[in-house]
């Protein structure tokens, strides 16, 4: 964890990112797939807020409940998750580039799970509440 946040640390340095920039919002929209075990994947439309800050490799979603730490902030991806354990597997990232967000779980016992799959615009950094640090 510490090589891949030192890694976002330096392309920052690197590509001489101002500061502001290294904060911001993203609103992303998209579309949520729900697999059940024999069943037919369900879908409907999905939305998330996003407040990240680089800085620091912290994000939080929505209404910032929970601060969470970034995996890693490269010059084409920002990796927000990529877990597993032997429960689930689990991987969240955006293209820095095109907006595209792509999000998965997959419980392993069941087999059941959700693929989302959107598109996310940069917005102005609204702050992450003390609160959540």
């Amino acid at each position: 964890m510490r090589v891949l946040m030192g890694l976002a640390a330096a392309w920052l340095m690197t590509a001489g990112a101002a500061v502001a920039a290294s904060q911001f919002d993203l609103d992303c929209t998209g579309s949520k797939a729900v697999a059940s075990s024999g069943a037919a994947p369900s879908e409907a439309p999905w939305r998330e807020h996003l407040r990240v800050d680089l800085q620091v490799g912290e994000y939080c979603q929505d209404d910032c409940g929970k601060l969470q730490l970034m995996l890693a902030a490269l010059p084409n991806i920002i990796v927000f998750e990529n877990a597993e354990d032997d429960q689930a597997k689990d991987f969240t990232a955006v293209s820095r580039e095109t907006g595209e967000y792509y999000s998965t779980h997959l419980a392993k016992a069941s087999l059941e799970g959700w693929t989302i799959k959107g598109v996310c615009n940069p917005a102005p950094f609204s702050g992450i509440p003390i609160l959540t640090r």
